[in-house]
């Protein structure tokens, strides 16, 4: 398992020397159809709180799934194209240790996260409540650290390299420890503070028909006579006028309309045609047959 160490955060900034290095574990998966695919096992790092203002857009998971649906850039692991890799609109990519935690904008601590776990649901609150923890601590006494350990969970298989894409490149769920270190870096226990699956929400199905509404500049409600709008915006929903299978998945109705001028098609038979290939018999002579000599009386 490779292991790599970073002082990165984003752009051209460093983590504060404080806080050292954050450690990424990976793994490579050898797969069958896609090639080599790497992917983060775990990260581990002091938490440095900090602002992400004006950062720029993350980049792309390492293992090469596509997460953003925009033109991919020169970056060799945003070009693995396969069709079921052009791009998520309900995936976010989703930094293992948050940027706002200190953690390194890289592609090794980028996995695709599903949109609303990873903005504003089980994960966010996360990573707000260890943001909170380490900001407390810190106050309380400078000398102290709190570190953050992210272990990432796959789809188990009996042959990952013959796994799907999605499967092998997606995780599963998450399990986040948060561990107090003192001034001589002697650590305490380690505290589980976010143990779960992650799964895809009603509310990313919501994202991705906003989105595709929006690339596609088009009014619902007028493409379709059915469905019908309530508010505006972001609270805007749309539903059915009336209940059951919308008319606009039915099929078009197909009317036959005679034509005006018909054409008429006129069928010539052959007289000649014949129907078998045997030869004629010959029509037998009835006088020869009877003779023409008169009869006596």
């Amino acid at each position: 398992m490779p292991i790599m160490f970073t002082d990165t955060w984003q752009g051209a900034k460093k983590r504060p020397a404080w806080a050292g290095l954050v450690t990424i574990v990976t793994e490579e998966v050898l797969h069958v159809s896609y090639g080599p695919i790497l992917r983060p096992t775990s990260v581990r790092g002091i938490v440095a709180p900090g602002s992400t203002k004006g950062r720029k857009g993350a980049p792309e998971p390492s293992t090469g799934f596509r997460v953003s649906t925009s033109k991919p850039t020169g970056n060799p692991l945003a070009l693995r194209f396969n069709a079921r890799n052009t791009g998520r609109i309900d995936l976010d990519k989703g930094h293992i240790m948050a940027l706002e935690l200190g953690g390194p904008d890289i592609p090794e601590n980028i996995v695709p996260q599903w949109s609303y776990f990873q903005r504003t649901g089980k994960w966010k609150r996360m990573e707000n409540a260890v943001r909170a923890a380490a900001e407390k601590l810190y106050d309380q006494d400078a000398t102290k650290t709190l570190t953050y350990l992210a272990v990432i969970h796959y789809k188990v298989y009996k042959d990952v390299s013959r796994g799907t894409y999605d499967g092998v490149c997606v995780p599963k769920g998450f399990t986040v420890y948060t561990i107090e270190a003192d001034a001589t870096g002697k650590e305490g226990t380690r505290l589980v503070v976010f143990e779960d699956d992650q799964a895809q929400d009603a509310t990313d199905d919501m994202m991705a028909l906003r989105a595709m509404k929006k690339a596609d500049q088009l009014d619902s409600t007028k493409l379709y006579p059915d469905i019908t709008s309530h508010g505006s915006g972001k609270k805007q929903k749309l539903t059915f006028v009336e209940t059951g299978q919308s008319r606009a998945y039915a099929p078009m109705p197909v009317a036959y309309t005679p034509s005006a001028t018909p054409v008429v098609t006129k069928l010539t038979i052959d007289a000649s045609a014949r129907y078998s290939l045997r030869p004629r018999r010959p029509r037998p002579d009835l006088g020869s047959a009877y003779g023409s000599e008169e009869q006596p009386n």
